[in-house]
């Protein structure tokens, strides 16, 4: 029988985090899981000189020879006039809280990921993530961040959290379930009410 899938996803990757997200990956590859199986989500330009009509990512990619598989959006929030804009581009998936969205369907729904803001946020998103590990096994997704690794307990939890995880999960990058999983296994669509909650929360 197979298994569920680990997606395990290393945000916030740019010039400015390469020290951290080295050590970041050291972490997930000693749990475990093959450096193949990481999901990389690079930021090749500075946020505040974001304009999303301009493309000014995939002009980057362009000029270093890379072709955008994807597209996951900061905290997994679209607006919906920005949520237009990405459709158009033709991205393979897009990626929002509710889970890995390929044209109407949604897949890997659960999702683990820290924050390490503050020491109230760190120890409510470690405690989220220790539930999570202990329900029964499925498609997830594990967000992390670079700043993760800076406390202490956020990087203990993703420790233990790892440990646990590879143990009852296949690790695969996003390319290789989505692949697998459009191919094999009938299509999930999203409900009414979780395409209002998705609405809601953009244009909050």
């Amino acid at each position: 029988m197979t298994r569920p899938k680990l997606l395990a996803s290393l945000h916030d990757v740019s010039p400015i985090t390469l020290a951290a997200s080295r050590a970041a990956v050291s972490l997930v590859v000693e749990a475990g899981v093959p450096i193949a199986a990481l999901t990389v989500l690079v930021v090749p330009f500075h946020e505040e000189s974001v304009a999303l009509a301009d493309h000014p990512a995939e002009v980057c990619f362009a000029n270093a020879g890379i072709q955008p598989y994807g597209f996951v959006p900061p905290a997994w929030l679209l607006s919906r006039e920005a949520a237009g804009v990405v459709a158009a581009r033709g991205y393979a998936f897009v990626e929002r809280v509710a889970g890995i969205l390929v044209e109407d369907a949604r897949h890997a729904r659960r999702l683990i990921g820290w924050g390490s803001l503050t020491r109230i946020e760190a120890l409510a998103t470690s405690a989220f993530a220790w539930l999570q590990t202990r329900r029964r096994a499925a498609d997830t997704r594990l967000a992390i961040h670079p700043q993760d690794l800076v406390r202490a307990r956020s990087r203990r939890s993703l420790q233990r959290t790892l440990a646990r995880l590879v143990t009852k999960l296949d690790p695969m990058s996003y390319r290789a379930f989505l692949e697998l999983t459009t191919l094999t296994a009938p299509r999930e669509p999203r409900s009414s009410s979780e395409e209002r909650r998705d609405r809601g929360a953009a244009d909050a």
